[in-house]
Order: structure tokens, then C-alpha cells, then sequence
């Protein structure tokens, strides 16, 4: 065997000498980018203390360090200033780019580093990996030829490589699931939109609990965003004991629904299972627009469940082009996913159907084709209808009396992009001209055109989809705002716009499907494997540029490395868990509460509680009732003015506020000692303290 392979090789001289030539240069790129990225510092053995750090890159949250040592016992380390004890193999998230590292080891010996590894060393080590890969693999291409490739090619049938991208899939879910939950009960870190969702489901299934609440107490402030998470967080929550947890449970089967859906999308479009492997992946990045993201989010709200149905759904529409009697099938589906997020849903409804105009049959004629299309239209209508009359009809919009106060009131709160779609697209290309996505889409658009000539079909099916999708997203909000603006009317919908994040999926696309179409023209062996490696190297460019998800998985595999499941969370978690428990148990049920703290929606989904103000609630005002909108307006200045304030004012001007609110008990950080003093001196009562919050009752 090992014979056949040499001769193989000599029969190719070209080819192996390319090859090996790529191979070495790619491994030395490794093994540099390797030696920098793992930089370990070892000093003063006489003391027995080795202590090693990894960076990695984190664009947005900075970067990540691991540390560890050789001596047993925790250690004091010092991060930019920021001191807290370290465990083996902990990890912090750092903002500036060159922090300083101080370790205080159990001996009280201290070691001072200066940590300056910069992004491109990362990337030299991933390119280079993937380099080395794909010619490793090159080089035993004319043992494997037609073994390896026939891995790759797709056929209906279920092989080997599905399965174990099925089991990877389960278990990067797993790891994701975990490094996110940590084991926390109840769960309180749900992000801002999943925090409103849980409240919601709390105020559905209690509402008498909630009738003091400034935005629960009236189910109609909030019913517009009556998705299907609500009922499933009703049912789950009994289960498990929390809003929160019911929450993250949900996440595992997003997160895999999202990953094979992409890899069935791919293998349905490229029918070679390397490129739907590496679609599949490069979607899996949370890639923000502003404030919003295409990608894998850590808290399944609704456009994450969207995107986890889509790929689906493209994937049947690809698969039924050419087959009318399902088109109502693919209209049932686009009309459910409003139920999943509503916002989404009109976007990608006018692209489907937009799309199955240009594969009806041509012995129609004229009317049999306006004809399917108007029916088409209806069924997704009819299957939305339920939602979208409650959604349209919940939203305040149109002439007001005072509406330069509110559009004040809503430029206040909502980002710039959502108000005025003309800055939001010139952001939108800005920022992905300078990233690089849309020149390479282009070129990738042109590789398609030029070299994949008989799925033209398929380019001008994603093309449909892809002006479809901008027509609701940018054309659309661009008209009603203009019309907004002359008649001074209130808009109808201003969330449209963020559909334009969808874009993304349209770049990754084209972009691997471009390089995929290079192997289509060029069949040579040396010219596919270096496609290959090609779209390799570009996901892996992309994954390491935005690998916040990585964050998790790490967690959770330091976890299992030191055989935990899931790892005991810190005493300050252990801290919210008391205090929130407390609230939810310990305070009698309605008692309205007030905070000045940033942990305002937890006192509602965990605690069980209504809230007097809370400055999350604009948002939704804004969309429903206008009125409220004007005194969440009113609160919230009269709430940041009080957090300016120190000392004895504040708590005067903090208390005086609750009582104005008619706010039963105060929710804040710890007080310290002579902080509670002075409240019960003014008549104000310490009901729970635990060195974390401090409840007090309004005198």
C-alpha cells in the first residue's frame, strides 16, 4: 500500500512538489503562529512556581487570558488593576488591548508580566493550521482520489461524515448550553429582549401579582410580542423552577437545529457535504449589526429561533423550485414563523414568494400564473392573520398632539438605524466594505456567474431572495419614514430595518460558493483540494475575528478537564441567588418594588415582582402606548439625576422617589453600615441584606 502511494506521487511530480512545498510553508506558519499565541513565562524556579497564560482574540469584549501554575492553592492576580482571586484555569475577559498582569502566588512572591500579543498572531496560527490541513490532505490525494472526494459528494443518502456532523453539532450545543448556564438557579443573567420575553410569561401566567407594575399591569403594553416562547415558558417553568432556566434550556435544540439546518441548506445547494460543513460554521459567529446580530446567539429569544428555522425552510424551497404542488407548503411555513418572530417574518415571506414566480411551469399562462401567486399569498395571510392582527393593531402610531415630544422621546431610546434607514444603510455598507464581506461577495458573485454555469437557476433563486429581503428591510422603512417625516405622523413599524442583518447569510454564501464554483470549472485534483483549503482558511479568518462564542465552550471544557459538569459558580452568584430567591419567597406577592440598579427585569422573571419604573420599558412603550411613554420619560430622567447623587442625598432623594412611585420596598447594591443606620433613622426599614443587595422598605 505505502508503495502504490509513493509511486502515485512520482507519477505527479508537479503536483507533489506544489503540494509539499505549500504543506512546510504552512506548518512553519503554525508552529510560529503557536509558539506566540501560547506564551509561557517561567519564573524563579528555586520557588517552584511555573505560571503560564494563553491569549486569545476578542474584538468586542476584548481579550481572554487563561492562567495557570504549579503550585497547588489560590493565588492573587492582578489584571490592569483589577484584583480577584484566580483557580487553575480560570479565565478573564479583558477591554484594552496590552493589559498588565501582576500574580501574587500563595508564597507571596510576585511576578509582573506585560502581555502584548496582538490579533495577527492568532491568525497566522489558524492560517497556517488550515493550510497544512488542506495540503496534508492534498498530499495522500493520489492514494485517496477517489475515496476522500467521494466523502464529499453529495447523494441522498446518509453517510458516515452526516452522522458525525450531527454528533458535533449535538455536542458543541451541549458545551454551548453549559458554558452559558453554569449551573445557576435561578438563571438571572438572561440579556435584555429574553429578560422581557420571561417577564411577559410571568405577567400571563400571574397576573394579579403584577398590578402595580408601570408596564405589566396592562396586557395590552405587551401582547404585541405574544410569540410562542410565552406558552413554552409557561410550560417549562413548573419544570424546572425558574423564568430564567426556562429559558436556557431551550437553547440546546436551537443551537443544533441552527447547525444542521445550515449543513442541510448547504448539501442541498453545493451537493458536496465540505461546503455545507464550512456554511454551517461560518453562520454559527454572532456577527452584530447594531444592536442587533446574525449568528448563534447565548439566549434563544426570537430571532434566534427565526434563524434556527430558516435554513429549513431555504433548504425546501431550494429542494421544490420545480414543484408547485408543495409551494403552499412553503407559505404554511413562512406564515408560522411569524409566531416565531414577527419581525423576520415579512421579510423573508416577500422573498419566498417573490422567488416561486420565476420557476412556474411556462405552459402556464398569464392568468394561471397571477392566479397561484394571489393563492399563494392568501395561505400565508390566512396563517398569520391570527398574529398579525394583534401585532398591528397593539402599535400607537399616526397623527399626535404632541408629537415632538414623542418623537423626542423615541430618538432618546431607540438607536439612530431603526429612526432613519438612511444612516443605518450607510453604516450597514461602511461597515462591510471595510470588513471585507462585500467585495468579496462581489468577486464571489462574478466566480459564480462565470464558472457555475448550470445552477444559474439557484443564483437567480438566492438573488430574489436577497432583493426580497433588502425591498422590506431598507425600501419599505425608507418610504414610510420619508411620509413619516412630511406628514408628521408617528410611524407604524420601525423594527423592519433590522432585517437587513439577514444580508449576512446572502455574503457567507456567495462568498464559499464563488471558491466552490472554481472547483466546478477546474477539475483538476491539486485546484479542487486548494478550493478547499481556500474556504477553509476564509471561515477560519471569519470564526477567529468574531470567536465570542468560543467563550463557553472553553468554560464548559475547563469544566470537564477538571471533572465537573458543570462548574461551581462564585460566591457572588451564589448572592444574587439568595437575594432573588428571598425576594421571590420572603416579600409578600404584588409588592411593588423599585431599583436603581442595572438588575431591574431580574426582579421581575426571578423575584415574581412588579416594578414601579424600570428603564427597559421605554422600548416597549414606545411601540403601544404612547402616553405611558411621556412618564417612563419623566421617571427616567428623575432616576439618572438620582444616581448622580452620594452619600445621605441619595438615599434621601432615592426614598423620596420610591414614595412618589408609591413603592412598597427599595432593591439596591449593598449598604454599607452606616448607610443602614441612616435609613432606619428616617423611618425606612432593613428587611434583607447579604453583603450583596440590600432590601429596604419604604417608610
Amino acid at each position: 500500500m505505502l508503495k502504490r502511494w509513493i509511486a502515485s506521487l512520482k507519477s505527479e511530480p508537479k503536483y507533489t512538489i506544489t503540494a509539499g512545498v505549500l504543506f512546510l510553508l504552512g506548518l512553519a506558519l503554525a508552529i510560529f503562529g503557536y509558539t506566540t499565541y501560547e506564551t509561557r513565562v517561567i519564573s524563579r524556579q528555586e520557588h517552584g512556581v511555573s505560571v503560564y497564560f494563553k491569549v486569545s482574540p476578542y474584538p468586542i469584549s476584548g481579550r481572554c487570558i487563561e492562567l495557570d501554575w504549579e503550585v497547588e492553592g489560590a493565588a492573587k492576580v492582578a489584571l490592569s488593576g483589577s484584583e480577584t482571586k484566580a483557580k487553575k484555569h480560570d479565565f478573564w475577559c479583558l477591554e484594552n488591548e496590552i493589559p498588565t498582569l501582576t500574580v501574587t502566588t500563595a508564597d507571596g512572591m510576585v511576578l509582573n508580566y506585560r502581555i502584548g500579543m496582538y490579533k495577527v498572531t492568532v491568525l497566522i496560527l489558524l492560517l497556517g493550521i488550515g493550510l497544512a490541513f488542506g495540503l496534508a490532505i492534498a498530499l495522500v490525494i493520489p492514494w485517496l482520489r477517489k475515496g476522500l472526494f467521494a466523502v464529499f459528494d453529495s447523494a441522498r443518502t446518509i453517510n458516515g461524515f452526516d452522522v458525525l456532523i450531527g454528533l458535533a453539532a449535538v455536542l458543541f450545543a451541549l458545551m454551548f448550553f453549559l458554558g452559558h448556564w453554569r449551573g445557576i438557579r435561578p438563571f438571572f443573567l438572561l440579556g435584555g429582549d429574553a429578560a422581557n420575553i420571561a417577564s411577559f410569561a410571568a405577567a400571563t401566567k400571574n397576573p394579579d401579582i403584577f398590578v402595580g407594575d408601570e408596564l405589566l399591569a396592562d396586557p395590552e403594553n405587551f401582547r404585541f410580542y405574544y410569540t410562542i416562547h410565552v406558552p413554552l415558558l409557561n410550560a417549562l417553568e413548573p419544570l424546572v423552577g425558574d423564568y430564567g432556566t426556562a429559558f436556557m434550556v431551550m437553547l440546546p435544540l436551537h443551537s443544533i437545529l441552527q447547525i444542521i439546518g445550515f449543513y442541510v441548506l448547504g448539501r442541498v445547494l453545493f451537493k458536496d457535504r465540505w461546503w455545507a460543513l464550512l456554511l454551517a460554521v461560518v453562520n454559527i459567529p454572532a456577527v452584530r449589526l447594531w444592536n442587533t446580530f446574525w449568528g448563534l446567539g447565548g439566549n434563544p429569544i426570537p430571532r434566534v429561533s427565526f434563524q434556527s428555522v430558516l435554513p429549513w425552510v431555504l433548504a425546501a424551497a431550494i429542494a421544490w423550485r420545480d414543484k408547485p404542488k408543495r409551494w403552499p407548503w412553503l407559505m404554511v411555513f413562512a406564515g408560522l414563523m411569524i409566531y416565531l418572530h414577527p419581525v423576520s417574518t415579512p421579510a423573508w415571506a416577500m422573498a419566498l414568494w417573490l422567488g416561486l414566480w420565476f420557476f412556474q411551469p411556462k405552459t402556464w399562462k398569464w392568468w394561471q400564473r397571477l392566479g397561484v401567486m394571489f393563492l399563494l399569498g392568501m395561505i400565508f395571510l390566512i396563517v398569520s392573520f391570527p398574529f398579525m392582527r394583534i401585532y398591528l393593531s397593539s402599535h400607537d402610531h399616526g397623527a399626535a398632539p404632541n408629537y415632538d415630544l414623542i418623537w423626542e422621546i423615541l430618538n432618546f431610546r431607540f438607536i439612530t438605524p431603526l429612526l432613519d434607514i438612511r444612516v443605518g444603510f450607510r453604516d450597514f455598507v461602511n461597515t462591510n466594505m471595510s470588513n471585507g464581506l462585500l467585495p468579496l461577495t462581489i468577486l464571489g458573485l462574478i466566480s459564480i456567474y462565470l464558472f457555475d454555469k448550470q445552477r444559474r437557476d439557484l443564483l437567480l433563486l438566492s438573488g430574489i431572495w436577497a432583493l426580497g429581503v433588502l425591498f422590506v428591510s431598507a425600501f419599505i422603512p425608507y418610504v414610510e419614514q420619508t411620509i413619516a417625516r412630511i406628514f408628521e405622523l408617528l410611524p407604524l413599524e420601525t423594527e423592519l430595518v433590522r432585517g437587513m442583518r439577514y444580508l449576512y447569510l446572502f455574503f457567507y454564501l456567495y462568498i464559499l460558493w464563488g471558491v466552490a464554483a472554481l472547483a466546478q470549472r477546474y477539475r483538476a485534483t491539486l485546484v479542487k483540494v486548494g478550493t478547499y483549503a481556500l474556504g477553509l482558511a476564509l471561515v477560519v479568518v471569519w470564526v477567529v475575528l468574531h470567536s465570542q462564542f468560543t467563550e463557553p465552550v472553553l468554560w464548559t471544557w475547563g469544566c470537564w478537564e477538571n471533572n465537573q459538569f458543570t462548574c461551581e459558580h462564585s460566591s457572588i452568584t451564589q448572592a444574587y441567588e439568595d437575594a432573588f430567591v428571598f425576594l421571590k419567597e420572603g416579600v409578600e406577592p404584588g409588592a411593588t418594588i423599585m431599583t436603581p440598579e442595572d438588575i431591574e427585569l431580574i426582579i421581575r422573571y426571578v423575584g415574581l415582582h412588579p416594578l414601579v419604573y424600570a428603564e427597559k420599558d421605554g422600548g416597549s412603550l414606545g411601540y403601544v402606548n404612547h402616553a405611558a411613554l411621556v412618564e417612563w420619560y419623566r421617571r427616567t430622567h428623575v432616576m439618572r439625576a438620582i444616581r448622580e447623587l452620594e452619600g445621605t442625598a441619595y438615599l434621601d432623594a432615592l426614598i423620596a422617589q420610591a414614595q412618589e412611585f408609591e413603592a412598597d420596598y427599595l432593591f439596591m447594591r449593598h449598604l454599607p453600615e452606616e448607610s443602614q443606620a441612616y435609613v432606619r433613622e428616617i423611618g425606612g426599614d432593613v428587611f434583607f441584606d447579604n453583603r450583596s443587595f440590600t432590601l429596604v422598605e419604604v417608610p
